[in-house]
């Protein structure tokens, strides 16, 4: 490795650093106290819960499969699922506005809603 090369590892690590940072001040910002979890289950809502306040909520299916979603510490999540795979139980904890957790064996879908709108794109996300 030469020292332009080196030179440039370090430039791409600073504008990465610095993107990563502006992105989690933007979704900080873009979360407030009003703040909902928005529960679907095959395109129709189930429930909304306030972001801020700590419960856990059951989701029992026609079929005997269940979720549940429990939110504490201003976070929520899917604490245990009746899916073989498990993924949405591994997800990582949510609540930054349009983040979700999505358990496709139960067509649930969990999303944070109520942040401010912002003209930023966060597909980069």
């Amino acid at each position: 490795m030469k020292k332009n090369d080196l030179i440039l590892i370090g430039a791409l690590l600073i504008i990465a650093f610095t993107i990563l940072g502006i992105t989690r001040v933007w979704q900080k910002n873009n979360t407030d106290e009003t703040a909902m979890v928005i529960v679907t289950v095959d395109g129709q809502e189930m429930g909304r819960f306030p972001l801020n306040e700590d419960m856990e909520q059951r989701f029992d299916f026609q079929d005997g499969s269940y979720n549940v979603l429990r939110i504490y510490d201003g976070k929520a999540e899917i604490s245990e699922a009746s899916c073989p795979d498990q993924i949405c139980v591994k997800h990582h904890k949510i609540h930054y506005t349009k983040e979700t957790i999505v358990c496709l064996p139960n067509k649930l879908v969990v999303e944070i809603a109520g942040g401010e709108e912002s003209d930023i794109d966060a597909v980069a996300n």
